[in-house]
């Protein structure tokens, strides 16, 4: 056997496969120990948290802000939603019952050309299955949502409003739980085929 064969092989028998079961142990309890949780990674963790879930393997987590805008600070560990979570507490938020009720009128295909460019202001564009967040500007494109990511993502908001306290932006809080639910219930029907 060369010596670059026997190199291969002490290296294939320090792989994680060829670990003993107690070494295997021990070296989870040494990965838990040093891994951080989603909590204490956040930027937000000195504020309240009021709410947290996993959508998509992703931990979100939403606190009270302590500041009158925006009421909720969302925080995800995965980039990925960033954009998606800036745009609802940053552009949606103060305006959510109108935006929910244009994006419900949008799935269900009844909207007039006013409600259309009404939605655009909000930077949401909907197509068959997914929608289209953001605005074109010229460093930052806009993203393509699925519809049942971004509808999770705006029952995650909803629940968190409701576990706030206080109304913010004089939101009714109910009115958006019944166009949310409205929201997932046509998503729910068009993905498992019904009419």
């Amino acid at each position: 056997m060369s010596a670059m064969d026997q190199g291969r092989s002490r290296t294939d028998a320090n792989s994680e496969d060829n670990l003993s079961e107690w070494e295997a142990d021990a070296l989870k309890r040494m990965e838990a120990k040093f891994s951080v949780s989603p909590e204490e990674e956040s930027p937000f963790k000195h504020l309240r948290l009021i709410h947290k879930d996993v959508l998509r393997g992703s931990h979100f987590l939403a606190y009270e802000n302590d500041a009158t805008e925006p009421a909720i600070k969302i925080y995800s560990e995965k980039n990925r939603f960033r954009y998606l979570l800036s745009m609802l507490t940053d552009n949606w938020a103060a305006d959510l019952q109108d935006f929910l009720q244009l994006t419900l009128l949008a799935v269900q295909d009844k909207m007039d050309s006013f409600q259309e460019e009404e939605l655009d202001t909000f930077g949401l564009k909907v197509s068959d299955d997914s929608f289209i967040v953001g605005y074109r500007s010229g460093a930052i494109s806009p993203i393509v949502a699925t519809k049942d990511l971004l509808i999770r993502i705006l029952d995650f908001y909803v629940k968190s409003l409701e576990r706030l306290g206080r109304i913010e932006y004089s939101v009714d809080v109910s009115e958006c739980r019944r166009l949310v639910d409205q929201l997932r219930s046509i998503e729910e029907e068009r993905s498992s085929g019904e009419p």
